[in-house]
């Protein structure tokens, strides 16, 4: 059996790291970096019948240019993007339109790989569970290759997925690509960010503004 690593190309180093990958895989949507989200506690202190407004704590909703100054806020540098689409065309890699577009570009290529991997999976007949049980048990079963045990274990695995060791491997292939596309991407987003690490939030609003500008390579 060739190993991942022999497939892939991978040092030994980062196909044990793939062991972890699958908690940081969101399989609807790939780069969905996890934000926290502050609770808001408007509990009155009011008595029975004042419906918590006596000596409440509830703040009055956030009017429209309040909301847009705190995504203004949240960008930072990166409110860039609002730039024309001229100027993404023509914009110098080391400039932040250009460090913006670069990341534009790479979250492109990780949102076309994590599609690939996806219909590879469907194609497969399996799912993203049962691969990533697999992935587990073929990454411990490499970092003690003589262990019979081991060996069983992959060997359910795969069975319980429907695969066999050269269809996982395929999908192994996919699987690190789509993981290499959105680590570089996010890497690129949080070069050109003055606020890293990127909030999905923040994401979403840049990515919202980068849609209309037709960036192109």
């Amino acid at each position: 059996m060739k190993t991942l690593t022999a497939r892939l190309g991978l040092s030994s180093a980062l196909a044990l790291s793939l062991v972890a990958a699958p908690s940081f895989w969101n399989s609807s949507e790939f780069l969905n970096y996890p934000a926290a989200h502050a609770a808001g506690k408007g509990q009155g202190n009011g008595n029975g019948g004042n419906n918590g407004n006596a000596g409440g704590n509830s703040a009055a909703p956030k009017s429209a240019s309040s909301n847009k100054g705190d995504t203004a806020s949240a960008l930072g540098a990166l409110n860039a993007a609002h730039a024309s689409a001229k100027a993404f065309a023509h914009a110098s890699p080391n400039s932040e339109i250009g460090k913006i577009k670069a990341y534009y570009l790479a979250n492109q290529a990780a949102v076309q790989a994590e599609a690939t991997f996806e219909a590879a999976l469907t194609s497969a007949g399996t799912t993203l569970d049962k691969f990533n049980a697999a992935l587990t048990a073929y990454t411990a079963l490499q970092a003690d290759p003589n262990n019979a045990t081991k060996q069983a274990d992959y060997n359910t695995a795969l069975t319980a997925a429907g695969l066999i060791d050269a269809s996982f491997q395929t999908l192994a292939t996919d699987y690190n690509t789509a993981q290499q596309d959105a680590q570089n991407a996010q890497t690129l987003l949080d070069t050109a960010s003055n606020k890293a690490p990127v909030s999905a939030e923040t994401k979403a609003a840049l990515d919202q503004l980068l849609a209309s500008k037709n960036i192109t390579p």
